[in-house]
């Protein structure tokens, strides 16, 4: 690929946030054949326990903590529109109520595959461009849901996102809009329909054009709305809604691409009383072809 189009890449490449509902990879150019590949690790808990907007006490300090390694990629087809998979590796743990006093809980192992295929229109203007997509989503229940904290619901959910993304030589924005149906699965669960919103605003510091490296910064926000989960859900999904912002920085250099983004949860609602999401970490390396 040519500096320019490299270029043009890596602007697309980091406009997406690793928690949402497809991979963060968005392989260029954009009307050419091409394939990548991307790690990403992702840290959430917390040991505070809210009701509604507000902290209570904890004295049976119940917590819960999840570490995900999402093994993420994306097929591009020539005309722009990209099919993309995304499979986690969940180590989760939590200590909840139970009516003897309280329950410590662990799990790990594959959850749930993601697939999504985006319809993309791309424009190419003079010192600028974007694109408008729209991409159905479709979870399938590959993760294990036995257990008293199984890593699936088992059940087979469908969405749809709305997304738009700009940029020109140093700046970039992007939007997502995304709905989750959650279908019931096994044992009477369901985790409830899910509904968000990203934005990511980002500025581009630094490009090498002879070794074709540099840096971004940005700022990378989500909201989230859950509906509430029904009684038989033995996940830790609850009800509630969460708002969460904060710093990233990108390094590329080739078709290599790191990055790292730190996310704090400055409102949270739960429906009823919940722990609190924590403070978020992501880290990913990323690869194309």
């Amino acid at each position: 690929m040519s500096t320019i189009t490299n270029i043009v890449f890596l602007l697309l490449i980091f406009a997406k946030a690793a928690i949402a509902h497809q991979p963060v990879m968005n392989i260029g150019p954009d009307d050419e054949f091409g394939i990548g590949f991307q790690i990403t690790q992702e840290y959430f808990g917390s040991s505070s326990l809210l009701k509604g907007e507000g902290e209570v006490e904890n004295p049976n300090k119940l917590k819960t903590h999840i570490n995900n390694t999402w093994y993420e990629g994306v097929l591009g087809f020539k005309g722009g529109n990209k099919l993309t998979f995304k499979l986690p590796y969940t180590q989760k743990s939590r200590v909840k109520d139970s009516s003897g006093g309280v329950l410590k809980q662990k799990n790990s192992g594959f959850a749930d595959l993601e697939l999504a295929y985006s319809f993309r229109y791309y424009r190419k203007l003079s010192g600028y461009h974007d694109y408008f997509a729209v991409t159905p989503l479709l979870r399938l229940p590959t993760g294990s849901d036995a257990g008293d904290l199984p890593l699936s619901d088992g059940s087979a959910d469908v969405g749809l996102s709305l997304s738009y993304h700009g940029d020109s030589a140093l700046f970039y924005h992007f939007y997502d809009l995304f709905f989750w149906k959650n279908n019931q699965g096994v044992r009477g669960m369901r985790e409830g329909n899910e509904i968000g919103f990203d934005f990511n605003w980002g500025y581009r510091t630094f490009h090498h054009p002879v070794t074709n490296s540099g840096v971004f910064i940005m700022l990378d926000s989500k909201l989230r709305h859950n509906d509430s989960p029904n009684a038989a859900t033995l996940t830790e999904a609850e009800g509630g809604s969460l708002a969460l912002a904060g710093p990233a920085l990108v390094f590329y250099k080739k078709n290599i691409i790191f990055r790292a983004e730190y996310n704090y949860p400055f409102y949270e609602k739960k429906y009823g009383s919940g722990i609190a999401h924590g403070d978020q970490i992501n880290i990913k390396v990323g690869m194309v072809f």
